[in-house]
């Protein structure tokens, strides 16, 4: 077991986490991390999934239109 997971398994006793489902779609999401066994407090982060940007590979012209692929 490396370092980091030994450390983060002994933290996680005092928060939990609740995530957004969906979260391979397009949109917006949020993670809410609530404190518990004596701490309070509640934090929500927000992260966005973008759509895929497009390319033109190739544009043919046609008669009064065009094609693009």
């Amino acid at each position: 077991m490396r370092r980091w997971e030994h450390m983060l398994r002994k933290l996680i006793k005092y928060y939990t986490v609740s995530k957004s489902s969906g979260r391979k779609n397009v949109g917006k999401y949020k993670y809410t991390i609530t404190f518990k066994n004596g701490y309070s407090g509640k934090k929500t982060l927000y992260f966005t999934i973008k759509p895929k940007s497009t390319s033109i590979t190739s544009l043919k012209k046609a008669s009064k239109s065009f094609t693009a692929k």
